[in-house]
C-alpha cells in the first residue's frame, strides 16, 4: 500500500506541472519557423519529459478528433501511468479539450478506472518546426513530435510577412506574424530598428504607400532578429497610414476616458492610429487588485462604433508583466457613440456607460512624442519656443541643429528654447527608460539660411567678452554676433589645470538669454587645450547692460554682474 501512495504522490506532482502551466524547460511558446494554427497539424503524437517531476507526458490528438493523454510518472523506481481520455476540437487558434475517461496503472499492475474526472480546458496553440506550444494558463508547454519528450531549446525568432513585400497596383493589407505563441510585434516604417517602445502590431498592418517595414517579435525578455519587408505601391497615396484602418475614426474620440462600467473602475483608450485599450480593475480582496486589459482596433461610421477585440492580459501592479489570459476569444463588438465636452457616452447592447476625459492615460507605460509650439513657420525677430510633453514626468532632451536627439541631448529645464536664426528643432520625451517618438519643427527666419549663429541678430550691447572674479579666480563670458558662446574659467589654485573651457551657442532677446554648451576643454596655459567631453546643457537667463557692466539673473535666483574686457 506504501508503493501505491508514493506512486499517487508522483502523479499529482506531474498534474500539477501539466495542468497549470507550471514548464520546468527553458521558456515559452514554440520553436520554429512556419508557425500555424491549422488543426490538421496537430494530428499525431507529441511529447514532452519533465524531469524536475521525473514524468514524460504523450498527447495522441486523433484524425476523427480523439484525444487521448497518457502521464508516466517514476518515483523512488515506481513507474505509473494515468490516461485521460476524450475528445479535441479547434477555433481559429483556440485549442480545447474535453475530458470523458479518467484511468490509472500502477506500477504496470492493469487499467483501472477512477471516478475522478479532468475538467474540460482550451487555450491557444501554435505548431512549428515539430514543436506544440499550448497555452492554457498565461504560461505556454511546449511538446516535440513524437514520443521522445525531448523539446528543443526555444529560439525566439522574427516575425514573418505575408505577403512578403513586393510591388503592388494597390495599396496592401499585410500581417505580420510572431512565429512564437505569446510573442509581441513591434514594427517601425522609418527605417530605424523596432524595439518595445516602437509600434505594437495588433492586427494587420495598412500599407498605402511605397516604404520598409521592419519587425521584431518579443517574448518576455527574449527579442528575435530584426525581419523587413519592402512594399512598393505604384498608385499610393501621398499619405502614411496608420497600422490599422483607421477611415472613418471620429477624432472626437481619441484619447483616454474614465468612468464606471459595470460597479467597476475603467479607462478606455482611443488611439489616432485605429488602436484601443480598455483596462478594468477589479479588488478581490483588500490587499489584491488586480487589472484587465483588453487590446482591440476600432473604427465608426456615423454614431456607430466598432470594435475588434484582439486579446485580454492581466496584471497586478501594472508594470509591464502583462499576461496573456487564456480563456478569451476574439469578437467584434458595436455600440452607439457621442460626445459633449469632455464627456462620451456609449450605449451598447445590455448596458451604457458615461466616460469623462482624461488628460492622459493613466495606465499607459508608452511616452508621448513633445509638442512644439509654435511648431515651426518663418519669422523677423527672435523666437520663443515652447516644449511640454503629454505626459507626466517625462524629461525632454532636445537638438538645435536638425539631429536625432538622445538622451546626451541638450535637456530642456524650462521648456523654453529663444532662437534668433534658422533652425531645425527635435525633441523627443523619456521617462522611465522608454523613449518616445521624434518631434520635429524647422523655423525660418527671413533673410536668412543658415542653420547656426545668425549675424545681426544678436543684440549688439551683448557683444562682446564679459568678465567676474576673485583673487586666483575669473571666469569670461564671449558672445559673438554669429551666435557661438565661450565661457573661460581661470584657477590659479588647480593642482590638474589651470583653465577649463566651454563651447556652444547662445540667443538673445533684449531681456532673455539663453546658452547651450556643447564641448568642455581644459589647458594649463589657455592656449593649448584639450577636449574632455562633450556636454548638453542649457541656460535661461535674464540679462541687462549698463554702460560696462553686464548683470545676468538666473532663472533660480542669484545675481551676477560682469566688466566688459
Amino acid at each position: 500500500m506504501k508503493t501505491f501512495h508514493r506512486v499517487y504522490f508522483g502523479l499529482v506532482l506531474a498534474l500539477v506541472a501539466t495542468f497549470t502551466g507550471c514548464d520546468s524547460g527553458s521558456s515559452t511558446s514554440s520553436n520554429n519557423s512556419g508557425g500555424t494554427s491549422d488543426p490538421n497539424s496537430l494530428v499525431g503524437t507529441w511529447s514532452r519529459t519533465d524531469s524536475a517531476a521525473s514524468s514524460t507526458t504523450v498527447l495522441t490528438f486523433g484524425a476523427d478528433k480523439s484525444y487521448r493523454e497518457d502521464v508516466t510518472v517514476s518515483n523512488m523506481g515506481v513507474s505509473s501511468v494515468t490516461r485521460y481520455s476524450g475528445t479535441w476540437s479547434t477555433t481559429d487558434d483556440k485549442l480545447s479539450v474535453t475530458f470523458t475517461k479518467t484511468e490509472v496503472n500502477p506500477n504496470g499492475s492493469g487499467w483501472t478506472t477512477v471516478q475522478m474526472q479532468m475538467p474540460a480546458r482550451s487555450g491557444k496553440y501554435m505548431v512549428a518546426g515539430g514543436v506544440l506550444s499550448y497555452d492554457g494558463t498565461g504560461v505556454a508547454i511546449r511538446y516535440v513530435s513524437g514520443t521522445s519528450g525531448q523539446v528543443p531549446t526555444e529560439t525566439i525568432l522574427p516575425p514573418v510577412f505575408s505577403p512578403p513585400g513586393g510591388s503592388f497596383a494597390t495599396s496592401q493589407t499585410v500581417t505580420i506574424a510572431p512565429q512564437n505563441l505569446g510573442a509581441l510585434v513591434y514594427i517601425t516604417r522609418d527605417g530605424s530598428t523596432p524595439t518595445s517602445s516602437s509600434t505594437l502590431v495588433t492586427g494587420t498592418v495598412t500599407v498605402s504607400e511605397t516604404s520598409t517595414i521592419k519587425a521584431i517579435a518579443i517574448q518576455g525578455n527574449k527579442s528575435s532578429s530584426i525581419s523587413s519587408a519592402t512594399f512598393t505601391i505604384q498608385n499610393g497615396d501621398s499619405t502614411n497610414p496608420a497600422d490599422t484602418a483607421k477611415a472613418g475614426n471620429a477624432p472626437a474620440l481619441v484619447g483616454a476616458w474614465a468612468g464606471l462600467e459595470n460597479g467597476l473602475s475603467v479607462v478606455y483608450s482611443f488611439g489616432a492610429n485605429g488602436s484601443l485599450r480598455k483596462t478594468t480593475g477589479k479588488s478581490f480582496q483588500s490587499d489584491l487588485y488586480v487589472f484587465y486589459r483588453v487590446t482591440a482596433t476600432w473604427t465608426t461610421s456615423g454614431s456607430t462604433l466598432t470594435a475588434k477585440w484582439i486579446k485580454e492580459e492581466t496584471s497586478t501592479n501594472l508594470d509591464t508583466n502583462w499576461t496573456l489570459a487564456g480563456e478569451f476569444t476574439p469578437k467584434t463588438t458595436t455600440a452607439t457613440f457621442s460626445t459633449s465636452d469632455n464627456k462620451l457616452t456609449l450605449i451598447y447592447e445590455g448596458g451604457a456607460v458615461l466616460l469623462t476625459k482624461m488628460n492622459q492615460d493613466p495606465y499607459s507605460t508608452e511616452v508621448s512624442a513633445p509638442l512644439i509650439s509654435p511648431n515651426g513657420g518663418t519669422f523677423t525677430t527672435s523666437q520663443t519656443v515652447k516644449l511640454s510633453s503629454p505626459t507626466e514626468g517625462a524629461s525632454i532632451y532636445f537638438t538645435g541643429d536638425g539631429t536625432t536627439p538622445t538622451e546626451n541631448s541638450i535637456l530642456s529645464t524650462n521648456g523654453i528654447i529663444l532662437i534668433s536664426s534658422s533652425r531645425t528643432i527635435k525633441a523627443i520625451a523619456i521617462k522611465d527608460g522608454v523613449s518616445s517618438p521624434v518631434s520635429s519643427a524647422t523655423f525660418v527666419k527671413q533673410s536668412d539660411s543658415s542653420t547656426g549663429g545668425n549675424p545681426g541678430s544678436v543684440p549688439a550691447a551683448l557683444v562682446g567678452s564679459w568678465t567676474v572674479g576673485v583673487e586666483g579666480y575669473s571666469q569670461t563670458y564671449t558672445y559673438a554676433a554669429d551666435g557661438t558662446c565661450t565661457m573661460v574659467t581661470y584657477n590659479s589654485l588647480s593642482t590638474n589645470f589651470s583653465y577649463m573651457r566651454v563651447t556652444g551657442t547662445f540667443s538673445a532677446t533684449e531681456t532673455k538669454l539663453v546658452r547651450s554648451m556643447k564641448k568642455l576643454e581644459k589647458s594649463n596655459d589657455g592656449k593649448i587645450w584639450t577636449t574632455l567631453s562633450d556636454v548638453a546643457s542649457e541656460e535661461t537667463e535674464t540679462w541687462s547692460v549698463s554702460g560696462s557692466i553686464l548683470t545676468v539673473t538666473a532663472e533660480a535666483g542669484g545675481q551676477t554682474q560682469f566688466t566688459k574686457k
